[in-house]
């Protein structure tokens, strides 16, 4: 094998460039060492190693370019490139077992990544308020609002000056979109005056809470709304049952007068009797004896339609069913007693027939056809009322002659 010194200066050139690949590997292990957990004697070490290859590769360049005679190095060629497989070979061993010792280990770099990948935005200042370590969320956050990256705490005060929500210690809105609880406290078991600065996105939980507050507004104006029509909702009841005592009054003593008017004008002696029965009944109305609310039946007003000298007449088929027949018997009494107050007449219609399902029914009488338009009192009101809480439908024609007409729904479908 040739010596170094008799190869020709080309081929001891590309030698010498194998051990600048060399210097090269050793100054990237050097630097890739120091940025993670390494002594100052480890740092130091490789320092060394670093300038005994640089000075090599100095001297190796040298002796490349002089004449045969002049070059120092007496070695045969094969030396200096196993030196640099061995080397080489050596240096990217370390590289890859500095690798796992770094990414297996806590270092300043590891701790830096490990901020940048938290979605909250944090932030260290010294004692002086100046930040020594600050988070990519943070910096985006902050750049965001002025543009500019911050160096001090003070920076962040400005940046979100005007922006905190109101009657709130820590929330601030950064835009339409961002909502953020934003923090700062001095760092426990820190260095002394360092204090930590974070801001957490809750912009999903603030606008829950602010529709759930809105849905409470919404309920509470319900629940008055509520009160309230409970407390119409008494005031009606009390107004029906003055209604109820106002269409008792209206019936008994209505009857009653008519039948002292009857007593009065005719007295005949055979029916003295039967007046009298009308009489002693609206008085016992009075004091007690009768039943308010009682369910009205279409016989006992014929018998008492009869008692006042009016015929009562049914035509059609009577349903079995209680409501109806009770809406019937209602409306039948009232045209009864508007029959002899204003009508003057003897002779009171009923006829029903059903129709799709309907009782349609219709009620007439004998007397003078009214005069002028028909005004509801608080008889035929009353009627309407009852009929129109049932489903039905009431309507009252006075040409030819008085008409009273319903229509009403069977007790199953009310």
């Amino acid at each position: 094998m040739s010596l170094f010194s008799v190869l020709p200066p080309g081929d001891r050139l590309l030698i010498a460039g194998l051990f600048f690949a060399v210097v090269t590997a050793e100054l990237f292990l050097f630097l890739y060492r120091r940025n993670g957990s390494r002594s100052f004697s480890g740092i130091m070490a490789d320092f060394l190693k670093l300038s005994v290859s640089i000075a090599f590769l100095d001297f190796l360049s040298i002796q490349a370019g002089l004449e045969e005679a002049q070059c120092l190095i007496h070695i045969p060629w094969g030396l200096p490139v196993l030196a640099f497989i061995l080397l080489f070979g050596w240096i990217l061993f370390r590289i890859r077992e500095e690798h796992v010792i770094l990414k297996n280990s806590l270092s300043p770099f590891s701790v830096r990544q490990a901020l940048d990948d938290l979605g909250t935005g944090i932030s260290f200042a010294n004692a002086n308020g100046r930040i020594v370590l600050i988070n990519r969320a943070m910096r985006q956050m902050i750049s965001g609002i002025t543009g500019a990256v911050p160096y001090t705490e003070e920076d962040i005060k400005r940046a979100l000056e005007g922006r905190r929500e109101p009657e709130t210690a820590d929330i601030y809105r950064l835009d339409e979109t961002s909502v953020r609880r934003i923090r700062t406290a001095p760092m426990e078991g820190g260095p002394q005056g360092f204090v930590c600065t974070t801001a957490q996105d809750i912009t999903e939980l603030y606008n829950a809470a602010e529709a759930l507050e809105a849905d409470n507004r919404k309920l509470e104006r319900t629940i008055a709304r509520m009160k309230e029509m409970y407390d119409r909702l008494a005031d009606r009841v009390r107004e029906q049952e003055a209604l109820e005592l106002k269409i008792k009054v209206h019936d008994e003593i209505g009857s009653s007068l008519i039948a002292i008017s009857e007593l009065m004008e005719k007295n005949p002696p055979a029916e003295l009797e039967a007046q009298m029965r009308v009489l002693r009944n609206a008085v016992s109305y009075f004091s007690g004896g009768m039943e308010t609310g009682e369910r009205q039946d279409f016989e006992a007003v014929r018998l008492r339609a009869k008692e006042l000298g009016v015929t009562l007449t049914a035509a059609g088929d009577f349903p079995d069913d209680g409501q109806v027949m009770e809406l019937v018997s209602i409306a039948a009494r009232e045209c009864v007693t508007n029959c002899i107050r204003h009508a003057k007449g003897s002779l009171v219609r009923v006829s029903i027939t059903e129709q799709d399902g309907r009782f349609l029914v219709s009620i007439t009488n004998n007397g003078i056809p009214p005069q002028g338009k028909i005004r509801e009192g608080g008889g035929l009101s009353s009627v309407r009322r009852r009929v129109e809480e049932a489903g039905g439908v009431m309507r009252i024609l006075q040409e030819p002659g008085f008409e009273l007409q319903l229509e009403l729904l069977p007790e199953r479908e009310m």
